[in-house]
């Protein structure tokens, strides 16, 4: 071969998947079930490394909780002989770690194994950043933003709060050798078979799917369905589905319920099984998620906008976030100011009772969003970073 002539690289790639689970119950799980199923339709043989395994093939619980490293340096060193031994095992070609708190585990795999495979960090959202504002995890963090071979980034402002933290954590300098090794990814999601949707004639169904915590703007929701009520004379019954955490958040947002007095139209449901869950889908009129910027704390992305949008199912979300890439305005739902709860109540009447977002146009725009996308431009990650190898 002529030095410097570019190699090329053909499906049959060996793909090492560092994540949380494949369950597709969660944002992790589903986006991790979708790039090991997205990859291996695409010919590449996949090992998976999670926590909690979910029966797929060639997946191995072995991981500990990904929120767990942040605060437990033991985890780095047994996360690491967890990944060495399955370098071993499988001798990946590239290594893909999904989920990132698993990263800090990267400069003990590196001391221990000879013949190191490249790899490459996704950057999802909060847990990109989180690390480097605290004292025992920032260099591990700066290290992985100075060495890994490539970035898969899940929209244009987490690159842009990304390459923010860094500079300000780690440096210019990282931040400017890493940007080039960022390539921001399409959110690929797995299409769900056409289903007759049981829309109750008599109530309007909104669905809020996530944990109750300040940067998913629960608090911002209540005061816009306040709002709504106040403006409006449909009925309404606000639906809000996942963990309820036992904290002083939870305690404020429940207080606010009350004294709008809106505990008729409000139900926190707690977390569901995924059968559960689509039986919330099959009945919702609107999904409604208004992330905010919580200090370094911020929103990537929305699956449940694509989710409910692949089912017909319009979405509103908060401007200056990744909803912004996940939603197209004026045509799979509307994106607003999440302090703003006039104008959050005047896009839930325009989908609501004026109707101008139609379920075709909504499922037009999540078919966009495919596994095989999304797989392609990771492979194509995987090629760039072999070839400069």
């Amino acid at each position: 071969m002529v030095s410097g002539e570019p190699i090329e690289y053909t499906p049959g790639m060996r793909i090492l998947i560092l994540g949380s689970t494949l369950r597709a119950a969660s944002g992790w799980g589903t986006y991790g079930r979708n790039s090991v199923l997205g990859l291996r339709a695409r010919g590449h043989t996949v090992r998976a490394l999670v926590r909690d395994s979910s029966g797929e093939p060639d997946e191995h619980g072995v991981l500990p909780e990904p929120h767990h490293l942040l605060g437990n340096p033991f985890l780095w060193f047994t996360t690491a002989w967890q990944i060495r031994r399955a370098i071993k095992d499988f001798k990946p070609d590239i290594i893909h770690i999904l989920v990132e708190p698993y990263v800090l585990a990267m400069p003990f795999v590196r001391m221990t194994t000879k013949d190191m495979p490249p790899w490459v960090l996704s950057i999802i959202g909060t847990y990109s950043v989180s690390p480097l504002y605290l004292p025992f995890t920032r260099r591990l963090l700066c290290s992985a933003y100075r060495r890994a071979n490539a970035f898969a980034v899940l929209s244009h402002y987490t690159q842009k709060r990304v390459s923010e933290s860094v500079v300000e954590r780690c440096g210019e300098a990282c931040a400017r050798e890493a940007q080039p090794r960022m390539t921001v990814f399409p959110l690929g999601i797995e299409d769900v078979p056409k289903v007759v949707r049981r829309q109750d004639p008599n109530c309007k169904h909104i669905l809020f799917v996530s944990e109750i915590k300040p940067r998913k703007g629960v608090r911002e929701i209540i005061n816009a369905c306040a709002e709504f009520k106040r403006t409006s004379t449909v009925p309404f019954h606000m639906h809000f589905v996942g963990n309820i955490p036992k904290s002083s958040y939870t305690d404020e947002v429940l207080k606010l319920v009350k004294n709008l007095g809106l505990e008729t139209v409000i139900t926190f449901h707690g977390a569901m099984d995924l059968q559960a869950l689509h039986g919330f889908y099959e009945i919702a009129d609107l999904c409604l998620v208004l992330g905010i910027s919580d200090g370094h704390h911020f929103e990537g992305h929305s699956l449940v906008f694509l989710e409910g949008n692949l089912r017909g199912i319009p979405a509103i979300g908060p401007i200056e976030s990744g909803g912004e890439e996940a939603i197209e305005d004026g045509v799979s739902g509307y994106c607003v100011d999440p302090k703003n709860p006039a104008e959050v109540a005047e896009r839930m009447r325009w989908i609501l009772e004026e109707h101008r977002i139609t379920p075709e146009a909504c499922r037009k725009w999540a078919l966009e969003h495919s596994v095989e996308a999304q797989a392609e431009c990771f492979e194509k990650v995987y090629e760039g970073v072999l070839q400069r190898r």
